[in-house]
């Protein structure tokens, strides 16, 4: 929804107006309606709100520029996009009724109409009709408590006068990024890391540069980033800065158990039943905006389910619409002439819905020209260029009018959606000794699959607890890492990258938490997988000034699901079965039992090996990514031969990994 930047000198030293100037626009593309500043004297309790260039004419604020050598500890930046009462009475930095609390707020609470006439009941008068005002509200009323009660996505900070201490807060999954980083006795933190450059300096954390050359991994440590000495604040957590204490008091409001426990097991009936009307109703609270709202629309089974619930309840609420515009735009990555091309499957569902279908074609042109920009607004590296597609996605939705857009984001996740989670599945099975049920379900998914079951099967043993590491092990002598021979001494050195492959294959077992479906699907919602997709989903939408929901991603919806039994998820050689069977006469039943996903796909391997290649080439024969020794030059560019050859063991995926983190450096660190 917005941009928010903040610097506190906790030694009472004045902070540099002009810094949080150039910060606070760094972020205009994440909120491009309104600007906003509060200047406070923590020592004398003096507070000013003013104004920048974007600010609505109507506030008759005073400009930033009017208080230059004035003497201000702390200081919070805003842009904002305006999603709810789009008057000038949604501006931010927002104070509480009584001007106790100060809020600075990207996200959206969903549950806010709700919650507002709850503190109605305890005397609360509102001023405004957006969530931000709410928040303050909830804050007063039960404060750290509050975010127990927020449905939503949400990145804030409160000064709170009465109390003298900033609180922060990220919502559960972390949809909406908070970072942060301390300078001697000073504090700052914003949505992006961008921003914070402006007052850190930009260092790169190289244990985590080692972890994404060696392993091709993200976020098995995801407070951390890639520049050292920046954390992100871990999601479903609340953390409190005093004037007297060096580290905030950071404590979990939110999390999911290790191993989920059910008194009772429902029937397969009243557990889909449940899903499906946790799901409507998760919809119905995210098509709340005052702004148009589309979906971004696949032809898989989650954007689909999303695409249609929404439609039946849009045409609910403004009755049958007979001969009227269509409800509800969708927006679709697509390709001519390949594989990847979901147009087939995305038209059924628009025959069953009657949306209007708007279609994006990414090309390896339009990703060669823009790959800097792409890159600089990702912040950091990501694992491959589908966030690319995603962004084009999000571009067309801009240009169609589309600011909000609802995504099927997290269903993968929560409902055991990716290929190995069979394998996952059949692991458990075997280690219970349910042998035959364990082989119908690997049978019954290789041949609706057409996958070797050799291949199946390797993938099982490798799941089991106690065989993953020897069989894991076994498999990799011999064979040649392409990775691993990338790698420079240099960083071995500057990292400490003492471990053996096994140590690694070790630790990563150890963090895996393997032979276990809720143990994997745990990790996919909080380390692995889920926190990559929310980063790479909220920089290509927030790009264009484009506010993305995830349904999936009710926290209500999420607890249901997570605590399902086994058989529920997996069920039949089927990953996703019990969200097949909730949007049952919801979506097409070709749509529902489709065995196959993309998402949004891009042809990796034909471009790097073609149209890109000689992006490839120059990026890595630069004498930039030679001096900066993370990879060894002669070894990268042999192998990225062998991958133009066709070699197999290379995969796209690492030759990307290298083209990515060089273009990052060269962004983020040299231009500094």
């Amino acid at each position: 929804m917005c941009g928010i930047f903040g610097i506190w000198h906790r030694d009472g030293k004045p902070v540099d107006l002009l810094t949080v100037r150039k910060a606070t626009t760094l972020l205009r593309h994440r909120g491009p309606d309104d600007e906003g500043y509060l200047l406070v004297n923590t020592q004398t309790g003096c507070v000013v709100a003013c104004g920048g260039r974007d600010t609505d004419s109507r506030l008759c604020l005073p400009s930033l520029e009017n208080h230059l050598g004035e003497s201000y500890d702390l200081v919070l930046g805003f842009r904002r996009l305006s999603i709810l009462d789009l008057s000038q009475a949604g501006h931010q930095p927002m104070s509480s009724a009584d001007g106790r609390c100060w809020i600075v707020f990207n996200g959206e609470i969903y549950n806010y109409l709700e919650l507002r006439e709850e503190l109605s009941g305890y005397g609360y008068q509102f001023r405004t009709g957006t969530d931000t005002e709410v928040i303050l509200a909830a804050y007063q009323q039960w404060g750290a408590e509050c975010l127990s009660r927020f449905n939503g996505m949400w990145a804030f900070a409160i000064w709170d006068t009465g109390h003298r201490h900033l609180f922060c807060a990220r919502d559960r999954f972390g949809v909406k990024p908070f970072y942060h980083a301390f300078f001697g006795p000073g504090v700052v933190f914003g949505s992006e890391i961008k921003a914070l450059l402006c007052v850190v300096p930009a260092r790169p954390n190289l244990p985590i540069v080692k972890d994404y050359l060696a392993r091709g991994i993200l976020n098995y440590h995801p407070e951390q980033t890639f520049f050292e000495g920046i954390f992100s604040l871990a999601p479903g957590s609340g953390a409190c800065l005093k004037p007297c204490v060096d580290r905030p008091s950071i404590s979990r409001f939110w999390e999911l158990p290790s191993r989920p426990v059910t008194n009772a097991t429902p029937t397969l009936q009243d557990a889909s039943q449940e899903i499906r009307s946790l799901l409507t109703d998760s919809v119905r609270l995210r098509l709340r905006s005052d702004v148009p709202v589309g979906s971004s629309l696949s032809g898989g089974l989650d954007s689909s389910g999303v695409v249609c619930v929404a439609n039946r309840m849009l045409r609910d609420m403004d009755g049958p619409n007979l001969g009227g515009p269509p409800l509800q735009h969708t927006v679709s990555s697509v390709y001519e002439n390949s594989p990847l091309d979901e147009r087939p499957w995305i038209q059924k569902v628009v025959e069953h819905t009657g949306v209007q279908a708007h279609f994006t074609f990414p090309a390896a042109d339009g990703l060669r020209h823009e790959i800097e920009k792409f890159i600089w607004h990702l912040d950091e590296p990501v694992l491959g260029s589908s966030a690319y597609a995603q962004w084009c996605v999000f571009r067309e939705a801009r240009r169609h009018g589309l600011t909000v857009m609802l995504d099927g984001q997290g269903s993968d996740e929560l409902f055991a959606g990716y290929e190995p989670m069979v394998s996952v599945y059949a692991a458990s099975l075997l280690e219970q000794g349910r042998l035959v049920q364990a082989w119908r379900e690997l049978r019954k998914w290789q041949r609706r699959n057409a996958q070797p079951i050799r291949h199946l099967l390797r993938q099982t043993l490798s799941e089991i607890k106690w065989l993953a590491e020897p069989y894991a092990l076994l498999g990799r002598r011999g064979r040649y890492d392409p990775r691993w021979a990338a790698l420079h001494p240099e960083l071995v050195r500057q990292a400490g990258l003492s471990e053996t492959f096994a140590d690694m294959r070790r630790g990563e077992i150890a963090v895996a938490g393997k032979g276990h479906l809720h143990a994997v699907l745990l990790r996919t919602l909080t380390t692995s997988s889920l926190p990559q997709i929310l980063r790479q989903l909220d920089r290509d939408s927030m790009a264009f000034s484009v506010e993305a929901r995830e349904p999936y991603l009710d926290y209500r919806l999420v607890w249901a699901g997570f605590h399902l039994p086994d058989d529920f998820i997996v069920r039949d050689g089927w990953t996703k079965f019990i969200l097949r069977q909730a949007l049952a006469g919801a979506i097409p039943d070709a749509i529902r039992w489709r065995p196959d996903k993309l998402g949004f796909p891009v042809p990796e391997s034909t471009w790097y090996r073609g149209p890109l290649a000689s992006l490839f080439e120059g990026v890595l024969a630069s004498e930039s990514l030679r001096q900066r020794g993370w990879m060894d030059q002669s070894q990268v560019l042999s192998l990225y031969k062998e991958f133009r050859r066709g070699n197999p063991a290379i995969q796209a995926k690492v030759v990307w990994g290298w083209l990515n983190l060089e273009i990052w450096a060269r962004l983020f660190l040299d231009s500094r």
